[in-house]
């Protein structure tokens, strides 16, 4: 019989999502978890917004630039925007989708699309934006994500919760505003 000790050297399992991310994402299934909790946005939805945008973590952007998500750098917005790492990446993309997506009313995927990749951007020569929201709601269900609106909901006096945590991971934590 094995002693206890032996379970110190057992591998710790991958992180859910992990067994969906691939290229210079493989293995950040515990990044997108941290991020989401901290800004509270569904780590699954943040993982297939960057899994898209990313080209399932082969992106130009995300090799040269760690930046999976493709955001602008705010000195050049002609420039992507430069990270140290990949989970530096994550929390600024969850970061601005908790600010700037989720906690201004827009709680579905076409809804945060319409302005994340709108249609007709000087940026979509291809016409291929209008696609996104799908795309995204294919990977976020292949993911294991449930939820079809996003945001914070009201639970009482002065405290909000983002909605939008996998109901199958740990329970979501409350933001406090």
């Amino acid at each position: 019989m094995a002693s206890y000790e032996s379970w110190d050297s057992f591998p710790l399992a991958s992180h859910p999502l992990d067994s969906y991310l691939g290229g210079a994402l493989a293995g950040q299934g515990t990044a997108f978890e941290s991020a989401g909790q901290k800004y509270g946005v569904d780590p699954a939805l943040l993982a297939s917004i960057a899994t898209l945008e990313s080209g399932h973590g082969t992106s130009h952007a995300t090799t040269a630039y760690n930046n999976p998500t493709g955001m602008m750098d705010p000195k050049n917005p002609n420039q992507f925007q430069r990270f140290n790492s990949i989970p530096d990446a994550i929390n600024a993309t969850a970061k601005d989708l908790s600010q700037n997506y989720l906690q201004q009313g827009l709680s579905t995927i076409p809804q945060i699309g319409a302005k994340y990749s709108p249609p007709g951007a000087t940026n979509d020569p291809n016409k291929t934006n209008v696609q996104w929201p799908s795309q995204v709601q294919q990977i976020y269900s292949k993911m294991g994500g449930t939820r079809t609106m996003f945001g914070p909901q009201q639970v009482g006096p002065g405290v909000s919760m983002m909605g939008g945590y996998n109901e199958t991971w740990d329970s979501f934590p409350v933001v406090q505003q």
